[in-house]
């Protein structure tokens, strides 16, 4: 019988405990729950995009054989130099290359540098941007090679 009674006492005990009537001395500290702090992943749209070039001869050449301009060689390179002179003066170079953030502003470059027709600019103006929509959807894909950074279009 005299184990008994402790044997009940901690029943007891234990009852109220699980019960939530007796409240433990060790004090828990309280724990916010975590808020998830907001990375950005993309800049915010500008509503025109933007787009890297980092070979001029490449990007010349390339619309030179799509759009069926007939430049040689030569006139290609002279042309990119030009474009190269123009991109050093008028955007900001980084290390992936000249980052055009005006389209609009670039391309009417391009038709002055190579003297393109008003039909020829406005055959480049749709092509390319037809061209951007396609690279924009492929990005991480190796086929989309238009320019060394067309995987980093913004």
């Amino acid at each position: 019988m005299k184990f008994l009674f402790p044997l009940l006492l901690l029943l007891a005990v234990l009852a109220a405990f699980t019960a939530g009537c007796i409240q433990p001395t060790e004090i828990q500290p309280q724990i916010p729950e975590p808020h998830p702090t907001p990375i950005p992943t993309a800049p915010p749209s500008s509503g025109e995009p933007t787009f890297w070039i980092s070979d001029t001869p490449r990007y010349l050449s390339y619309w030179n054989d799509k759009m069926g301009w007939n430049l040689t060689d030569q006139t290609l390179d002279e042309y990119a130099e030009e474009l190269n002179s123009h991109l050093d003066a008028t955007w900001e170079k980084g290390a992936m290359g000249y980052h055009i953030t005006n389209i609009s502003d670039y391309r009417h470059s391009v038709k002055n540098i190579l003297g393109l027709t008003e039909e020829q600019f406005d055959a480049f103006v749709t092509a390319d941007t037809e061209q951007k929509k396609i690279d924009r959807v492929n990005h991480h894909s190796p086929s989309s090679s238009l320019y060394d950074t067309s995987a980093d279009q913004t």
